[in-house]
């Protein structure tokens, strides 16, 4: 597999490109930094709304064509929205990127936006609103986020509310698409059996001259996190918890060594909060850790789900195997494990052209264009003094942000976390 390259153009596009020769299919993705980042406080769930919208007809396809023909190409497409983008992508066949980035191309940059689609559609995303309130652990996770970011963006909804989207119009919409989906801030990624000359001439052919309005450059906003407690009562069978703890924002090299930690502490059969609160205590059936990080800022996650009646004995459970974590620390046995499982769960990735178009695109949103060996190269480095700097700085409980939904939550989790 040759090597990930970015190619900038002199308006500002940036191509992501890898070139493999040793599989049948291509895959072809458009990301506009546009998110909750970019949107002000009465456009929120724009970006995702425009998202549905460009799915539902352009001036030369209507939205059955527009399935119609991907369907004919035997694709496998569809689009998200995350707080700092909005990507859309389809795989197919290789002999199949001249048809692929023309279909793209015209969603992506010639919605039609017309008034009775955009009133169907906004009643589909008011569902949609609607279904995330059922769903638990969106319930719980919206709320962590809304307090550790709170007063920012990124503690808003994606969706937005019935209240911000009912204020919208199609001409909204189209302002909002004109003047994010520009040059520079779009990265279209090319991944698969298409060479560089090819992917150079699918963007000149499609892209280079489709753009509404010159570049506009949105500033990268300063992000602080606050700490505390909210709880949300809920007649639900169990008790559901999020935990936000410092982080590092994408940028930052140390998200290599949070990674490896998050491994060993609570992402892995053999994690340490697996092994005793599942395994050992049978407290719960999820425990999981995460990492969670954008352009600026981040943040070490724990979630766990619990029968009521456990819920001090789960939030005992984590803080003591915090301390003993930090007291104790990992062996190099323990280390070299897990950087194989981490560095194996990566190659697996290699094997997905679908994960590879993924991956490439999210390093080259950060302007980055890196490759297996580089990866690797990362995780060989990590000591067990990272892994340890980390956890210390991770583990801060001073600065968590704790969410619970549930029933019965009689504990009083401020006092227990010191907040």
């Amino acid at each position: 597999m040759n090597p990930v390259e970015l190619i900038k153009f002199d308006n500002g596009l940036t191509l992501a490109h890898l070139y493999n020769p040793n599989v049948l299919t291509v895959g072809i993705m458009f990301t506009a930094r546009a998110g909750l980042l970019t949107e002000k406080p009465e456009q929120q769930g724009i970006s995702h709304f425009l998202e549905h919208l460009s799915f539902k007809g352009t001036e030369k396809r209507d939205a059955y064509q527009t399935t119609f023909e991907l369907d004919k190409l035997g694709a496998m497409s569809n689009a998200y929205t995350t707080k700092q983008c909005t990507s859309y992508y389809a795989l197919s066949l290789a002999d199949k990127a001249d048809a692929i980035m023309d279909i793209l191309s015209d969603m992506y940059f010639n919605s039609a936006i017309k008034e009775k689609e955009f009133n169907n559609e906004r009643k589909v995303v008011y569902e949609e609103i609607k279904e995330s309130k059922d769903d638990n652990a969106d319930i719980v996770y919206d709320a962590v986020c809304g307090l550790y970011f709170n007063g920012t963006p990124l503690g808003k909804e994606i969706l937005g509310t019935r209240k911000t989207l009912s204020k919208l119009t199609p001409e909204d919409i189209k302002e909002y698409r004109d003047s994010h989906y520009t040059a520079n801030n779009t990265i279209i990624t090319i991944c698969g059996n298409v060479n560089r000359q090819d992917a150079i001439e699918l963007i000149k052919k499609y892209c280079l001259n489709s753009f509404k309005r010159d570049n506009i450059v949105y500033p990268i906003q300063k992000i602080k996190t606050t700490s505390g407690v909210v709880i949300n009562k809920k007649d639900i069978q169990q008790n559901y918890l999020e935990i936000f703890l410092p982080g590092f924002d994408s940028m930052d090299d140390r998200i290599f060594t949070l990674k490896v930690f998050r491994t060993i502490f609570g992402s892995a059969y053999s994690s340490r909060l697996y092994q005793q609160l599942r395994e050992k205590k049978a407290l719960c059936y999820s425990i999981n850790t995460s990492v969670v990080s954008y352009q600026n800022v981040g943040a070490f996650n724990i979630s766990s789900s619990f029968n009521a009646d456990k819920t001090e004995e789960m939030l005992d459970g984590i803080l003591s195997e915090s301390k003993k974590f930090l007291k104790k620390g990992i062996t190099q046995e323990e280390l070299d494990l897990v950087k194989t499982q981490v560095k194996t769960a990566f190659a697996f990735g290699q094997e997905s052209n679908s994960s590879m178009m993924k991956a490439v695109d999210s390093s080259a949103f950060f302007g980055e264009a890196l490759d297996y060996n580089d990866i690797v190269a990362k995780y060989d480095k990590i000591t067990i003094d990272d892994v340890m700097d980390v956890a210390k700085y991770a583990l801060d409980y001073s600065k968590a942000a704790i969410s619970l939904l549930g029933k019965d939550i009689q504990v009083d989790v401020k006092k227990k976390f010191g907040l």
